[in-house]
């Protein structure tokens, strides 16, 4: 079923555009420390280097990749799968809503702390107070990227 754009989709961009831009960002972000990560302990760097750049393959295959690997582990593959979700829905929906989004998967800060230890009750300040989406999404930036950074680092993964 497609959606019709209304005026209140219109109206609406405003706080669209800010969740988009950060799911994305964080996705692009994600994405590119996965590449460097999957590169530099491949046995075979430019070959990946070349699918890479063809576009062989998408974010799922590379978390795939990256888990077979072990640069990644089980809890942090489920929360960059999870982001991957998300950043799915608002590159493909017009009208996403952050709080149902929420309310259907959970972000660990560990694999074992939730992001988001009351998620009924975020996802109800997000749907009666917009701008709380922003918080929210900064929080899982943090268990994503941010988790993700750390590995990286522990990794001695050089970041381009």
């Amino acid at each position: 079923m497609k959606t019709v754009v209304t005026r209140k989709h219109a109206e609406a961009l405003a706080t669209l555009d800010n969740y988009l831009a950060i799911v994305l960002s964080i996705h692009t972000f994600v994405e590119s420390l996965l590449d460097q990560m999957i590169e530099a302990h491949s046995p075979a760097p430019p070959v990946y280097r070349q699918l890479r750049d063809a576009r062989e393959f998408g974010f799922a295959v590379k978390l795939a990749i990256a888990l077979q690997m072990r640069v990644i582990d089980e809890p942090l593959y489920k929360n960059l799968k999870r982001l991957n979700e998300l950043r799915n829905r608002y590159a493909h929906e017009i009208d996403v809503d952050l709080a149902s989004e929420l309310s259907k998967s959970s972000f660990t800060t560990d694999g074992i702390s939730p992001v988001f230890p009351d998620l009924k009750t975020t996802c109800a300040a997000i749907a009666d107070e917009p701008q709380r989406g922003i918080h929210a999404l900064l929080k899982i930036r943090d268990a994503t990227f941010g988790w993700l950074l750390q590995v990286c680092t522990a990794k001695g993964v050089h970041i381009k």
